[in-house]
């Protein structure tokens, strides 16, 4: 009985407090999703949600979609015409937000300057790689490379502490990872086998586009990497 009665009032709870923002208007459920034809203590979930799956089918471009998923990409058209209106803007003061804002997206966007100069920009940081020497060098390039915001090869940034969400902590993880995580490196089921051997692809064809040969090994780079992940002394 005691669980009910949570249930209800949590139920309650979304009803009268769900949609209260500061400054808008009071909202609760939008009772247009819901499919009255369906039983709720059968299957609530098309109950609550029949009427909005069936008005709003995924679009070919996604896997998911939901009133949530919709709002983000409602969002990111709202975000783009903002960055739009920004970089068409040519009379900002300079260092203005505006302005910095409109000439990073159009930098971003001008992918006729990006295809001339194809990875030219980033030669002289490649050389600074390619120059590295020592253990004292690549921690001083990681810490240049975290500077400008390249997580390489752990990603710093600050977090609310869990345990304590008043105070601000450093949150470190693994990051420069081609894969999604260590398992896609190691398991041996197929679907992760594929994975590896597609990755292998894909970073030959981005030393191709370089013009880097790409050396013939008898271990390909991942399995390299398998044997020192598996090594005692790297732990």
């Amino acid at each position: 009985m005691g669980t009910i009665m949570r249930t209800l009032g949590l139920l309650l709870s979304v009803l009268l407090f769900g949609g209260i923002g500061f400054g808008e208007t009071l909202q609760g459920i939008q009772v247009g999703d819901l499919d009255l034809q369906a039983n709720p203590c059968t299957d609530f979930y098309e109950y609550a949600n029949g009427a909005w799956r069936a008005n709003n089918p995924i679009p070919a471009s996604m896997d998911r979609w939901s009133r949530r998923w919709a709002a983000g990409e409602s969002n990111k058209e709202k975000v783009k015409a903002i960055l739009e209106d920004a970089a068409a803007k040519t009379d900002q003061p300079k260092g203005s937000i505006t302005q910095l804002t409109g000439d990073f997206y159009a930098a971003c966007m001008d992918m006729t300057t990006i295809d001339k100069l194809g990875v030219k920009p980033l030669e002289p940081s490649i050389a600074e790689v390619d120059a590295i020497e020592d253990r004292a060098e690549l921690v001083r390039m990681i810490g240049r490379m975290e500077a400008v915001g390249i997580g390489v090869p752990f990603r710093l940034r600050p977090l609310p502490d869990p345990h304590n969400p008043s105070e601000v902590i450093a949150d470190i993880r693994a990051s420069g990872l081609g894969l999604p995580d260590r398992g896609y490196y190691l398991k041996p089921e197929e679907r992760f086998q594929r994975a590896r051997e597609e990755y292998l692809a894909h970073v030959t064809k981005m030393f191709q586009l370089r013009a880097i040969p790409m050396r013939t090994r008898r271990r390909p780079p991942y399995r390299l990497c398998n044997s020192r992940l598996r090594s005692p002394r790297s732990r």
